[in-house]
């Protein structure tokens, strides 16, 4: 979690440096979004081409994920920091964008019991829905909006190239036959968690130009 702050903070007092040195634009950014509360700053490198560098925050406690009849209980907390070069091709606006993300979504709490495909299994049991791969793809399109005045208004929609795993402590003191039943378990769902190897994000934004 620390590596998409230390990053996120090289890179805007880089890019602070470089637009004041070049009299480059520099924007400041900030919204929410699916992937929490963000803030990011952007360069313009041309009137066409801007690099951009979001941070993503979010903690949620009482998140409920229900997988056939297992309700995951947890809290949720995400820090996710980005890389992202943005290009606009038509000056009206509208842009797309790809780059990196370091960091990702964290699911973790307590359940009782399992449901697997022989019947319930009693625990108790740790659970974790983290994303086994640091750093992540992410491509967008959105529209920004800028007034007269240097106050920017936005919406993006993208998606984060990331599966995820689900991982469980607390097998040990279990018999052979349960043991068995849950790691089948698990491993089901594992295959199911990499059928979405996409996370759908959307954002609003609202900032101003320097």
């Amino acid at each position: 979690m620390i590596l998409p702050l230390c990053l996120t903070f090289l890179i805007i007092s880089a890019s602070f440096a470089y637009a004041t040195d070049l009299e480059r634009e520099f924007f400041l950014e900030t919204g929410v979004s699916s992937l929490g509360a963000y803030v990011a700053p952007r360069l313009e490198l041309t009137p066409n081409l801007s690099l951009r560098v979001p941070l993503y925050l979010a903690q949620m406690g009482g998140v409920s994920v229900n997988q056939d009849g297992t309700a995951f209980r947890g809290d949720l907390g995400s820090v996710q920091g980005g890389v992202m070069l943005e290009y606009e091709p038509w000056d009206n606006g509208v842009y797309f964008s790809g780059g990196v993300m370091a960091g990702g979504y964290d699911l973790s709490g307590d359940l009782e019991r399992i449901e697997t495909e022989s019947g319930p299994v009693d625990g108790p049991f740790g659970f974790e829905f983290m994303q086994p791969r640091d750093v992540a793809p992410v491509v967008s399109m959105g529209y920004r909006y800028l007034s007269d005045g240097g106050l920017v208004a936005g919406v993006e929609l993208g998606g984060k190239i990331a599966a995820h795993r689900l991982r469980l402590d607390g097998l040990e003191g279990l018999s052979p036959e349960d043991r068995a039943a849950v790691e089948a378990e698990r491993a089901r769902i594992n295959d199911e968690l990499d059928d979405l190897p996409v996370i759908p994000f959307m954002a609003f934004s609202l900032g101003f130009a320097f």
